[in-house]
């Protein structure tokens, strides 16, 4: 009677051979992981779907976009035009 080398001979054979396996796994797994130096690293990857998706279901869409951009506009020619004022106003002599 001859066994062959493939077969399990028994229960503990076979289940010999899923640990071996599971070892094999682990080792793969472990040459292909990264090691993380510190350990309070975080990584993360924010797309621009994310930022699409922020402005377009909470802000309005393109209407916060022009309006924002308005009121900056607006903001930068106020800033200009009390920095001349003062400036001719300095400038002035009485």
């Amino acid at each position: 009677m001859a066994l062959a080398l493939d077969e399990p001979k028994d229960d503990k054979d076979e289940e010999y051979k899923k640990f071996e396996e599971i070892v094999k796994e682990i080792k793969e797994k472990k040459k292909k992981a990264k090691m993380i130096t510190d350990e309070n690293e975080e990584i993360s990857d924010i797309g621009f779907k994310t930022y699409k998706d922020y402005i377009g279901k909470y802000f309005g869409g393109c209407c916060f976009l022009i309006v924002s951009n308005l009121a900056m506009q607006l903001y930068a020619f106020a800033d200009l035009g009390a920095d001349y004022v003062i400036g001719a106003w300095t400038v002035e002599t009485d």
